[in-house]
């Protein structure tokens, strides 16, 4: 992985070395066959603690791929590199490549190719078919002269048997020429490949997105809506207006930004539009005063170009993930559950139902509402919501106070294996505690790292 160090000069280190270094404050991690003492690095690892401590003194290279890391982050890694494992305990590198087209060169069949010994084959052909023909025709109008009964359509019998024999004729002379030639080319040797002279020019389709997991790309603001006082949604313009994203349903879009002392800030967002909506991508997002990439957000105008790498996170949603899905979404926390009611209540062949819990302080914070009592309302089959507020105004006919465990029980899955699923988005704290309940009620515990078979999934 490290190309500043020399591999061959690094300090070999056996696994079972590295397998001693589980600590906070002593943590090494295997990648890519490399050691990593990564303690300098944990409180200020993005993911949090948790994760690394889960893939302390271990080869997470999968993990880490699965993930996405972006350039800066594995240019991050190159001053914690102190070691490498020994040459027989190394394991397969995981790397993503796309096969190359090699250019093939296409076979000639020139007028060389067309020799004398292939004409001599077809004239005596030809010859043949003429003098049949002609005998026909001459035979065929004396049998007609005898027969007045069928003089009447004589010029019918007598076109009918010359185009019969004629395409017989040529049937035969294009058989013949055809068989010479190949028989004359048997004699010669052919490639196992035949190579193109045509350089084909590499394109990435449309259809595969836009979307680089390592590397950051640039796209426009084209429109910008405020749909409440610190909460606005934006449409990026894709490369081309039928541009595909490329982000599978439920996984997120990193943005990077630099700060004022000159470093590079990212955040993890979720577009709450659908891999097949072409030549834009969504964001709906809440500001904070103290919040430094949603108030860059805040003030972008149109035109203004945004850095966005991805796709992100474990959640790769498909409609045969599981029958049912129960979600605790609070605040907005409520983007990555979207993306899925969307998606489960725009395709007809998905018959996944969900369930939502969606708590917040106030009515007026209730993110995408008029979208989610649509679905509602248009897929009872498909999609519930129930809706929890801290403060409720008079006349509220949803619930109040927190999300419990009878609540959790009464509009939500019970656990059923891979039949059933919980979702979980929000505030850390409010995450905790319902994964606690969730357990409580018999769904299986979460690792520190997601994977989308966990019964109970946090974003």
């Amino acid at each position: 992985m490290s190309q500043t160090k020399e591999i061959s000069s690094l300090e070999v280190i056996p696994k079972r070395e590295a397998a001693k270094h589980t600590a906070k404050n002593d943590l090494w991690v295997i990648l890519h066959n490399q050691v990593y003492n990564v303690t300098q690095y944990v409180e200020d690892h993005p993911g949090g603690v948790a994760i690394l401590l889960e893939s302390a003194g271990q080869d997470c290279t999968e993990a880490f791929e699965d993930i996405g890391h972006s350039t800066d982050a594995r240019e991050v890694l190159e001053k914690y590199l102190i070691g490498r494992v020994p040459d027989d305990e190394r394991t397969e590198t995981l790397t993503k490549t796309v096969p190359e087209v090699i250019p093939q060169e296409v076979g000639e069949i020139g007028s060389q190719d067309i020799n004398k010994k292939h004409i001599r084959a077809i004239v005596p052909t030809i010859s043949a078919g003429l003098l049949l023909l002609t005998s026909f025709i001459w035979l065929g109008g004396r049998l007609l002269k005898g027969v007045p009964a069928l003089q009447s359509s004589g010029g019918f019998w007598t076109g009918f048997g010359i185009s019969s024999l004629a395409s017989v004729s040529m049937a035969m002379a294009t058989g013949v020429w055809f068989n010479t030639l190949i028989k004359g080319k048997a004699k010669e040797s052919f490639p196992t490949r035949i190579k193109s002279g045509i350089n084909i020019a590499k394109r990435r389709s449309i259809n595969s997105g836009v979307m680089n997991p390592r590397e950051f790309r640039s796209f426009p603001l084209v429109e910008k809506q405020q749909i409440s006082p610190d909460t606005y949604r934006f449409f990026f313009g894709l490369p081309e207006p039928g541009s595909l994203l490329g982000l599978p349903t439920g996984q997120h879009v990193y943005v990077r930004h630099e700060n004022s002392q000159g470093d590079m800030v990212s955040r993890s967002y979720t577009p709450v539009s659908t891999n097949r909506e072409r030549g834009r991508m969504e964001l709906v997002v809440k500001t904070y005063p103290d919040g430094f990439m949603s108030q860059y957000l805040a003030n972008l105008a149109i035109g203004d170009k945004v850095d966005f790498r991805g796709p992100g996170g474990k959640m790769k949603y498909t409609r045969y993930l599981t029958k049912e899905i129960g979600m605790i979404a609070g605040g907005s926390g409520i983007t990555p559950m979207f993306s899925i009611i969307k998606a489960v209540c725009t395709t007809e062949k998905d018959n996944t139902k969900i369930s939502l819990l969606f708590a917040n302080r106030t009515e007026d914070d209730i993110l995408l509402r008029k979208e989610l009592d649509e679905y509602a309302r248009n897929f009872p089959h498909k999609f519930k919501v129930w809706y929890i507020l801290n403060t409720p105004p008079p006349g509220w006919k949803y619930g109040s106070g927190r999300i419990n465990e009878g609540l959790i029980k009464e509009r939500l899955p019970s656990p059923n294996g891979e039949d059933s699923k919980i979702l979980v988005c929000g505030p850390p704290g409010m995450q905790k505690a319902m994964v606690n309940t969730l357990v409580g009620l018999g769904f299986r515990r979460p690792s520190a790292v997601a994977h989308v078979t966990d019964e109970i999934f946090i974003f």
